[in-house]
């Protein structure tokens, strides 16, 4: 994990995956998301409650915040979205 990287737990990465995986269905990912979701899914549990852990690029904290005002447009996100994108709003400086 680079030093400056943003950590995520088990269950981060199983939400972050979530708010990826929705926009990649209803829109489409940019290069930085599907980069994301491409190396994510080869570290996630499946579920919530695993070992996994990682860090997130500023870029890539980027395409998780993206992603979740794409799905909240949609559909309300549950406590836990909400928890991680704002961590990551407190990191990242959003465009």
């Amino acid at each position: 994990m680079p030093d400056a990287a943003i950590p995520l737990d088990s269950d981060e990465i199983e939400v972050a995956c979530d708010l990826l995986w929705f926009v990649r269905r209803e829109d489409g990912l940019s290069g930085a998301a599907e980069a994301l979701w491409t190396r994510l899914q080869e570290i996630r549990a499946g579920d919530l409650g695993g070992s996994a852990s990682t860090g997130l690029a500023d870029e890539e904290a980027t395409a998780v915040v993206s992603a979740a005002r794409s799905v909240e447009k949609r559909v309300p996100l549950d406590p836990s979205e909400l928890a991680l994108v704002d961590r990551l709003r407190r990191r990242v400086p959003l465009p």
